[in-house]
């Protein structure tokens, strides 16, 4: 999985920096697809798409192996299919959203068709509006489980809106509905964890395995994961290892929110582990 990761964020850096965009888009171009071949160690571009296809393979397996449990793998599909009923686009969308216990289905029925119609959403390519509309009918459901599902969903729009020049991003939450499911509790619980996710959505790959996202940060642990981010960095890239620290930083105030918000840990806990993390994060600069 490391290998996976690594090879998969550098390809993604690879891509964004071509032409200095915000783009998750392989180049059709063939001219384009050598010089990323030559950029991530290839001899062409065949070999590029068969590595990244043994590591999709093998990610998936892992997810499944790890979160899908044996007596529901056989139906998935049955139960992704159910949000896909929803429509979008009708009059019968307040009447959908009142089966699914939105007490408040007229703001939150507005609130969909105000996304739909924004000028962030205009521009998008074919595929862009496929993936958007793909996803919308799973957040309606994930966030009608909430005890507030308006304002969970209210929130959760914050990151959609955030990431749509990023459709990856709608593809990682509409197949990971655990993750999807992380996104609109904490939202609801907090518009600061809300508001964070939207600024940096790369921090929803902390979402995609939740017994990861509540464990307790000792300050071992976290030695240990920043030695980890910063393995493959050279003590010369000082922006690189600045733009590691800040993930760092980020990703363990989005654990530490979700531990308190939704995990109630004992506030003298979370304390601690604030601390821990300082303590880390200035041991490495010093030094």
């Amino acid at each position: 999985l490391f290998s996976a990761y690594t090879f998969l964020r550098d390809l993604e850096n690879a891509l964004q920096a071509m032409d200095d965009q915000q783009t998750h888009e392989l180049p059709s171009c063939p001219e384009v697809q050598a010089r990323l071949a030559w950029r991530l160690g290839k001899a062409n571009w065949a070999e590029v798409l068969t590595t990244l296809n043994q590591h999709r393979q093998l990610v998936r397996q892992e997810f499944n192996a790890l979160i899908v449990e044996p007596t529901q793998a056989t139906s998935t599909n049955e139960k992704a299919s159910s949000p896909a009923k929803l429509s979008l686009n009708t009059a019968s969308l307040e009447a959908d959203l009142t089966q699914l216990g939105y007490t408040q289905a007229t703001e939150a029925s507005q609130q969909m068709l105000t996304c739909l119609a924004s000028k962030a959403v205009a521009p998008m390519q074919p595929l862009g509006h496929k993936r958007l509309e793909e996803l919308l009918p799973f957040l309606l459901v994930a966030a009608s489980k909430t005890s507030q599902p308006c304002l969970a969903l209210e929130r959760s729009l914050w990151l959609i809106e955030a990431v749509l020049r990023r459709t990856a991003y709608l593809v990682l939450l509409k197949e990971n509905p655990p993750a999807l499911e992380q996104l609109v509790k904490l939202g609801a619980a907090s518009p600061w964890v809300a508001e964070l996710l939207a600024k940096m959505p790369i921090l929803l790959d902390e979402l995609l395995t939740p017994s990861q996202l509540y464990i307790q940060l000792s300050k071992p642990s976290l030695e240990q994961d920043l030695a980890q981010q910063l393995a493959h960095i050279s003590w010369q890239d000082t922006e690189a290892q600045m733009e590691a620290l800040r993930y760092f930083h980020h990703a363990n105030l989005l654990r530490l929110a979700a531990a308190d918000l939704l995990a109630q840990r004992p506030l003298m806990q979370v304390s601690d582990s604030l601390t821990f993390m300082a303590e880390v994060i200035l041991q490495h600069v010093l030094n």
